[in-house]
């Protein structure tokens, strides 16, 4: 009987690796969606944790090794998660998957800005879920506090596996992701505008972008060094000595963020840029 036990238990996690393998080989990762399915809090579906259970357990388990790893060495202010103003009103932060208190912690410090002590300020969050492997801290936003956060938590989900190179990933998805948070900061303006009913926000619009995988050492920096290209704030030129300086703990190797897709989503941006009316 135990050993009938074991050996259903030893087919599960075959099969389930190799589901999971089978999902290695996709080379479009919103296809990801299909293998890793979640609900639109974030939340990892009964039917993901039914194929993948041993998986997403052992990656629960390295979300907390992840941490532990920030909250030991932010003591020192050596790895600090400090939001990159990409313009005025935007701020961009990678982060590793994060706990209510974590997220309690982090929300504080991020939105304390001097435009934010103004009664009239608005602002957002948007989370950009990047790890597939786990459900998202979008949840523990929306509950956090209303006295540290009253506003829209907007949730974006690109499924990317852990090691998996950014370059597996066809270019349109990324676009396809930068734009979806590009219509949402325009219409939060717009609405701000149209309540406001004023040519400018005069106490300030804040859109704050938290780009979040298990750990917060390849996945979640990568796609935020290309949405910094994509919208111009960061170049071909400076993008590696801004990542050595802002993020010295990345895992970004060139064979995980290569050169072809640097190039491919700056082009994009200039492509983008140089059609403007002057």
């Amino acid at each position: 009987m135990i050993e009938t036990f074991a050996i259903i238990i030893a087919l599960y996690w075959l099969i389930s690796f190799a589901m999971l393998a089978c999902a290695y080989q996709q080379t479009r990762s919103m296809q990801g969606t299909r293998w890793f399915q979640k609900s639109s809090s974030g939340r990892l579906t009964a039917y993901t944790w039914m194929k993948f259970a041993p998986i997403i357990i052992m990656y629960n388990a390295m979300s907390l090794l992840g941490q532990w790893y920030f909250k030991a060495f932010s003591k020192g202010q050596k790895y600090p998660l400090t939001p990159y103003a990409i313009s005025d009103s935007v701020s961009v932060v990678a982060s590793p998957r994060l706990t209510q208190t974590g997220i309690n912690t982090h929300l504080t410090d991020w939105l304390r800005s001097p435009e934010n002590n103004k009664p009239s300020v608005c602002y957002q969050i948007i989370v950009v879920d990047l790890a597939a492997e786990i459900s998202s801290h979008v949840n523990k936003v929306a509950m956090t506090p209303k006295d540290t956060v009253s506003t829209p938590v907007h949730y974006l989900y690109l499924p990317l596996l852990d090691l998996q190179p950014l370059s597996d990933v066809v270019l349109k998805d990324y676009i396809d992701l930068f734009e979806r948070i590009d219509v949402l900061i325009q219409s939060a303006e717009t609405e701000v505008l149209i309540i406001n009913h004023k040519d400018k926000i005069e106490d300030g619009f804040i859109t704050l972008i938290n780009f979040h995988c298990v750990m917060g050492l390849s996945r979640s920096i990568g796609v935020q060094v290309l949405y910094s290209l994509y919208c111009g704030t960061l170049t071909l030129y400076n993008y590696q000595s801004w990542l050595e300086q802002h993020y010295p703990h990345a895992h970004l190797k060139d064979t995980y963020l290569s050169q072809s897709l640097v190039e491919a989503i700056a082009n994009y941006q200039s492509i983008k840029y140089s059609k403007t009316p002057l």
